[in-house]
This record gives structure tokens, C-alpha cells and sequence, in this order.
């Protein structure tokens, strides 16, 4: 009987897209669920917009802190049901510096997190053999330096150069009869130099609307690590393993409007390529420890809408749509979600709050979920590219604080 193994890999989104949450960091822009695009024009635009580097004032630190957590839940093996994933905690973060070069010139750095997820599934039942746990934990941290120039009264471009550190790990687990199979892979990681973001902002005369457009360049990661397979018959093999996937390349166009003295309303929409992830293949020195992920995904959409009201305090809301990226025919425990998400976001943010300092926090909740039957394709447990039957979902919750010193 062909082995069926239970593969788990690289997924990075809590509430179901590709390898990204649709609100990552920032206690000002998270809160408008990440609509940045248009009217960033702080240090932080390294990350939503290099245009906007160029509205930097003077010199500015800013530090934001994301405490999220997430939960995933669905069918781990074909045979066993729905399995309840473990709560999992974490602390993104960015900090980023900006300056003023003259009138037409600023420049930002910074460090920050680009995406990254740990779904966990404790004590799983596995049809062929003992408990098992399972996990995947993946970070991209990026370092950029940015520069920002005023070309006109209304027009700014920007660059960010990025350098992205990508670590992973993974297990699998499964097997056939009485033999089970444990695959883990640990310690992948990669260097990735070269990539960069790209963008324009335009604002009107009266600064009564704007527009933003930003292009972010496709990350390649070409992971190398270890690998350990223990059969129950066999005993273990241990080998260096390598893999490619890819953080893929992303467009987004949105605007505001002023839409009365104190009123402003934003719309964004985000296209990313995760059509390019059709598999990953880890390619150990020893083959016994080779495993494909076939993936199959599509290309994701996301439309944001936001609304601030100014008063003392800017009181900001903010939902978002991101369309569905993992067919049901490819579906896994810790993939993302085969349905479509939604995110909602709501914050508070005041200028000056204490001297020269701004202070801006907001909270999330993101969430998807989709079924699959056996009406969706191949659900055999002899095939090495079944998906499980039942129900899979998603979900996080945020908070997210930022603090801006200007000097």
C-alpha cells in the first residue's frame, strides 16, 4: 500500500490567504486594516509605502508591538476528523528610523516582520499508529533601507531596498497498515538580498484626496536545513535537506477622500501572485527523507475599506476581504483556510500625546473558514495528494501599539 503521508509546511496566514496576514504590525495602519497605501508619510512607510518616506518632517523613531494570537483548526488525517489546533501566541514587532535629507529627500531603516505563522496540533490521532504532534513555525523578518524624494507640489516616489531573513521547520507525520512515519524537518533557513518595494503617492491641492500605488518585488527563498525520518519498522535517517518557495510579488492601488471636516474615508485593493506556489519540493541528500507539498494556489485579492474621524483623539475603523488562495482539493490543517476571509480592525491615535511623542494602538479580529467534501476532488488515502474531509477555519486576534518620538 502507497505510504500516505500527513505534510504540513509554510503557511503563513491566520485567516485565510497565502502566506500573510492581512494586518501585520503598526498601532496606526492596522487599525485602518492596513489601509496605508495613499497617506503613510512616517518611517513605517518602509513597509506600506516607500513614497511616503518623503513626508518625513525632521528625525522620528518608531517602535510598533503586535501581540496576536491565532488559532487553526481542521482534518490533520483522513481517517480521524476535525483536530482542534493549539492557541498560539505571538509578538510581532517593527522598529524604524526616518530623517530628513533637505526639502526634497528623506531616508528610513528599519527592522521588521514580514510575515509568519506557528499552527500547532498537539497529541494528534493518526489512523496508522500512535499520537503525534504537529506544528509548522515560519518567520520573515526584513531589514530595509528606503529613500524617499518629492518629486512636485503633489508627486512622491519612493524605494525600499530589502534584505529578508526566512526560517522554518515542519513536521509530517503518517504512514501505512501498522508502520508509521515521522518526517521533521528543522533549522531551514535563508538570506534573501535583492528584493525591493516600489511606490508613488499622489495628493490633490487641497490635500482633500490622495492616491497611492506600491509594487513589492517576488521573494524567492531557497531554505537549506536538517532532516530527520523515523520509520517504525526501519528506525531513522537523518540528512541535509533543501526547498524553495516563494513570498510572491504583490500590487497595491488605493486612495482617501476627505469626506467632510473631520470625516476621511480609504479603499485599497492588494493583488498578490500565490499562482506561482504549485508545490514545494524538500530535496534531501538522502531521498528517504524527500517530501513534496503540492500547494496548487491562486492569486489573492484583498480589498480594505477604513473610515477616521478627527477629533482630540482620531478614532480609525477598518475591514477587510481577502478572496480564497488554497483550493479545497489542496486543502490542509495548516494551510490557510479554503474560503475567503475577512478581518476587522478598530483604534485610537493621538498626536503629541506626550511631547514630541504620538501614540496610536487599535484591535483585530480575522477570521475564515471553508468545507470540503468529497465532492472536491481526490480523497484517497492513497494518494500522496489527498486533502482530509470536514471542516477547516481560522482565526487571530490582535492587539496593535505604536509609539512615534519625533526630535
Amino acid at each position: 500500500m502507497k505510504k500516505k503521508l500527513l505534510l504540513v509546511f509554510l503557511s503563513l496566514s491566520a485567516m485565510g490567504a497565502g502566506y500573510e496576514k492581512v494586518t501585520t504590525w503598526s498601532g496606526k495602519y492596522a487599525s485602518l486594516a492596513g489601509s496605508a497605501v495613499a497617506h503613510v508619510d512616517d518611517s513605517e512607510a518602509l513597509f506600506f509605502n516607500p513614497a511616503g518616506i518623503a513626508d518625513i518632517k525632521s528625525s522620528e523613531l518608531s517602535y510598533n508591538l503586535s501581540p496576536t494570537v491565532s488559532k487553526f483548526s481542521g482534518p490533520v488525517d483522513t481517517n480521524t476528523g476535525v483536530e482542534e489546533g493549539e492557541k498560539i501566541w505571538s509578538a510581532i514587532q517593527s522598529l524604524t528610523y526616518g530623517r530628513k535629507l533637505n526639502k526634497d529627500f528623506s531616508y528610513a531603516v528599519g527592522f521588521y516582520t514580514a510575515a509568519g505563522t506557528t499552527p500547532k496540533y498537539e497529541n494528534v490521532s493518526v489512523s496508522t499508529g500512535p499520537n503525534a504532534d504537529v506544528n509548522t513555525r515560519i518567520v520573515i523578518n526584513e531589514l530595509g533601507l528606503g529613500l524617499g524624494y518629492r518629486i512636485n507640489k503633489n508627486l512622491k516616489a519612493g524605494l525600499n531596498l530589502r534584505t529578508s531573513f526566512v526560517e522554518a521547520e515542519f513536521n509530517a507525520v503518517g504512514g501505512a497498515s501498522s508502520v508509521t512515519v515521522a518526517k521533521q524537518y528543522r533549522n531551514l533557513k535563508d538570506t534573501v538580498i535583492g528584493t525591493y518595494r516600489l511606490g508613488l503617492q499622489y495628493e490633490g491641492d487641497n490635500k482633500d484626496y490622495a492616491l497611492g500605488v506600491m509594487y513589492r518585488s517576488e521573494l524567492k527563498a531557497d531554505v537549506e536545513g536538517d532532516s530527520m525520518v523515523h520509520n517504525s519498522l526501519t528506525g531513522s535517517t537523518y540528512s541535509p535537506v533543501k526547498a524553495t518557495t516563494y513570498l510572491p510579488q504583490q500590487i497595491t492601488f488605493g486612495g482617501y477622500k476627505k469626506l467632510s471636516q473631520k470625516w476621511k474615508g480609504f479603499a485599497e485593493y492588494v493583488w498578490t501572485e500565490y499562482g506561482v506556489n504549485k508545490e514545494v519540493f524538500l530535496d534531501a541528500a538522502n531521498s528517504n527523507n524527500d517530501a513534496t507539498v503540492t500547494q496548487q494556489w491562486r492569486n489573492q485579492t484583498n480589498i480594505r475599506l477604513a473610515a477616521e474621524y478627527a477629533s482630540t483623539w482620531a478614532y480609525r475603523y477598518g475591514y477587510a476581504w481577502t478572496s480564497q488562495v488554497v483550493p479545497e482539493r489542496y486543502a490542509r490543517a495548516t494551510f490557510s483556510s479554503p474560503g475567503v476571509g475577512h478581518t476587522l480592525t478598530f483604534g485610537m491615535g493621538k498626536e503629541n500625546f506626550f511631547k514630541n511623542l504620538d501614540f496610536n494602538w487599535g484591535v483585530e479580529y480575522s477570521f475564515a473558514d471553508g468545507d470540503v467534501d468529497s465532492s472536491d476532488g481526490n480523497t484517497s488515502a492513497n494518494s500522496s495528494t489527498a486533502y482530509s474531509v470536514g471542516n477547516y477555519s481560522t482565526y487571530a486576534y490582535a492587539v496593535h501599539l505604536g509609539a512615534k518620538y519625533r526630535f
